[in-house]
């Protein structure tokens, strides 16, 4: 994660209008998986770090559009 590399917009796991960092998931033997990239605040990216060090679940909203359009419904 890089202070340069922050964008702002809706993050993936809260929903709220922060500054977003691209977390790329859980690197696995042949790499990361795209699909498995959120865009989340810098408090959400080190919830997802943490939960994959400890093999724990973390849930991403992929109804979430980090810089479209966003309704609130979607939101939820």
């Amino acid at each position: 994660m890089n202070a340069v590399d922050a964008r702002t917009g809706r993050c993936q796991h809260c929903a709220q209008i922060r500054p977003l960092f691209e977390h790329e998931g859980e690197l696995e033997f042949w790499g990361y998986d795209p699909a498995d990239a959120a865009w989340l605040c810098a408090r959400d990216y080190s919830a997802r770090e943490q939960a994959i060090e400890n093999d724990r679940p973390f849930h991403i909203n992929r109804n979430i559009r980090p810089f479209g359009e966003q309704t609130e419904e979607a939101a939820r």
